[in-house]
């Protein structure tokens, strides 16, 4: 049966202590050592704080190409920006944009890293940050968009989620379902297949919306809360208030 691993697996730091998470948790951050020749990518607006000696520079990764599919396409930026030491070594301290959890993921220039829209945090400047076209029926019936955000290459990337972030290990052959807007990210060559729960009618009513099967072997991440679900809570209220005025 899949299980949850261990968090401390995926939660505090890479074994080669470039990312360090501080202060796990719903407002966790991560702490980047930048060697003297040696740079990160990560999303634009992440940066809390850096030393003077960091240089800063919002580029196109991948060429304009690519940039623009993944603008387009897979509903993130279309710029990243890099962080590169001009003095020695240097920290960089990233944050998301939103309460959550964050977590290490290794790439190892073979295995590939599907991200949900938006999760995706810093990584090494030899890490790509690409797209991959995952289905029409996640485009046209969950409002995800067509494409997920693809991670290649050799090196680390951190990912980051809106509420806790879980894990779980699927064995050959083992299915899960799960909600298009809990995911995170998940192994690229995991066999899945985008549709609804149960008969459309029951879908409706039920209020689930489109889901993922997965099938293993591979790593599924997942997130505890949706923002598109708290923005479903709040908005009778900001309503409320609107008609008072």
């Amino acid at each position: 049966m899949s299980k949850f691993a261990d968090p401390s697996l995926y939660a505090v730091r890479d074994p080669q202590g470039k990312y360090t998470v501080k202060k796990q948790g719903p407002y966790a951050v991560v702490e980047c050592q930048i060697r003297d020749g040696d740079s990160i990518k990560a999303e634009p607006g992440a940066m809390m704080s850096m030393p003077r000696s960091v240089q800063m520079e919002s580029k196109c990764d991948g060429g304009c190409p690519q940039a623009c599919i993944r603008c387009c396409c897979a509903k993130e930026t279309c710029c990243l920006t890099f962080y590169t030491p001009t003095a020695g070594q240097a920290d960089v301290l990233v944050a998301p944009p939103y309460p959550g959890n964050i977590a290490y993921l290794n790439l190892d220039g073979v295995k590939k890293w599907n991200c949900q829209a938006g999760s995706f945090l810093v990584a090494d400047e030899s890490v790509s940050v690409g797209t991959s076209f995952i289905g029409c029926v996640r485009g046209c019936c969950a409002g995800e968009g067509f494409f997920a955000v693809q991670l290649s290459g050799a090196g680390r990337a951190m990912i980051h989620s809106y509420g806790a972030i879980l894990r779980y290990d699927l064995q050959a052959g083992e299915t899960r379902i799960i909600d298009n807007g809990f995911l995170v990210a998940w192994d690229a060559d995991m066999q899945f297949e985008v549709g609804f729960p149960t008969d459309l009618c029951n879908s409706v009513l039920s209020g689930e919306g489109v889901i993922t099967r997965f099938t293993g072997p591979g790593t599924v991440y997942i997130q505890t809360r949706t923002l598109a679900n708290l923005a479903s809570a709040l908005l009778p209220h900001f309503e409320t208030i609107g008609g008072k005025h």
